[in-house]
C-alpha cells in the first residue's frame, strides 16, 4: 500500500525502444484520415453518443450496424470517455497516429462503491475498457471500420499485451487521461490489424501502461 502511495508511475522506456514493427505478410501503412477534425468536445462527443455520429462523419449511415455496436460500448453505466482532446492520422510515440482522451470521475462514482469496501479505488478493468471505448471511437474516425467488409472488430489472439500497474486512482473530482500511439498498422488482405501502446495518467501520473494492445478490424 505504502510503495503505491509513494509511486511516481510507470517508468517510460527508453527511446531506442520506440520503433514500429511490421506483422510477416503485412504491408505497412501510413493512416490518411479523410475526417480532418482533431477534437470532439464533452457536447459532440454527447452527440455521437446519442447517435448523431453522421453529423461528424457523414459516411456512416444513421442506421449503421457499427454504429448502433459503439453506441451500446458507450451506455450510461459503462460511459467511461468524455472528451478527446486530440486525434490524427499523424504524431504520437511513434509518428504513426495518436488519439488522446479523457473521462472524468469524483467520489460518488459508482465503481468506488463496490471497488474495494472500506478501500474505494477506481478500478483497473474500468480504465481498459475506457481504452476499448477510445480505440472503437478511433476505428470510426478514422474511417478504417468502413473499410472492413463485416465491420467486425476483435483482439488478435496471438499477439500478447504487457500491462504495468504502478499507482492507485483514488475517490476524488478529478481526470483520467488516455494517452494511445498507434505503433504497428497492417493491411492484410482479409482484415487490418492495429497494435497500439497506451499510457493512462491520473494527477500527473502515469497509472497503467498497456504496450502492444492489438485489435483487428474485417
Amino acid at each position: 500500500e505504502q510503495d503505491l502511495e509513494n509511486s511516481k508511475g510507470v517508468v517510460a522506456p527508453p527511446s531506442s525502444d520506440m520503433k514500429p514493427k511490421w506483422a510477416k505478410g503485412g504491408k505497412p501503412t501510413q493512416l490518411h484520415f479523410a475526417n480532418r477534425r482533431t477534437s470532439y468536445t464533452d457536447e459532440e462527443l454527447a452527440d455521437c453518443i446519442a447517435g448523431n455520429f453522421n453529423r461528424y462523419i457523414p459516411d456512416f449511415g444513421v442506421d449503421d450496424a457499427r454504429f448502433h455496436d459503439f453506441v451500446q460500448s458507450m451506455l450510461p453505466k459503462v460511459h467511461l470517455v468524455d472528451r478527446v482532446l486530440h486525434v490524427s492520422d499523424q504524431g504520437g510515440k511513434f509518428g504513426l497516429g495518436e488519439i488522446i482522451a479523457q473521462g472524468d470521475i469524483d467520489e460518488d462514482h459508482w465503481a468506488f462503491k463496490v471497488h474495494f469496501i472500506n478501500d474505494p479505488v477506481f478500478p483497473g478493468s474500468l480504465m481498459l475498457e475506457a481504452v476499448n471505448q477510445i480505440e472503437f471511437f478511433f476505428l470510426m474516425h478514422s474511417g478504417i471500420i468502413l473499410k472492413a467488409k463485416k465491420g467486425r472488430v476483435f483482439p488478435l489472439t496471438k499477439r500478447l499485451a504487457k500491462s504495468s500497474f504502478r499507482g492507485q486512482v483514488k475517490p476524488v473530482k478529478s481526470t483520467i487521461t488516455y494517452k494511445i500511439s498507434v505503433k504497428e498498422v497492417n493491411e492484410l488482405p482479409e482484415r487490418f490489424e492495429l497494435i497500439f501502446d497506451v499510457d493512462i495518467i491520473w494527477q500527473d501520473i502515469s497509472v497503467v501502461r498497456v504496450e502492444g494492445l492489438s485489435v483487428g478490424v474485417e
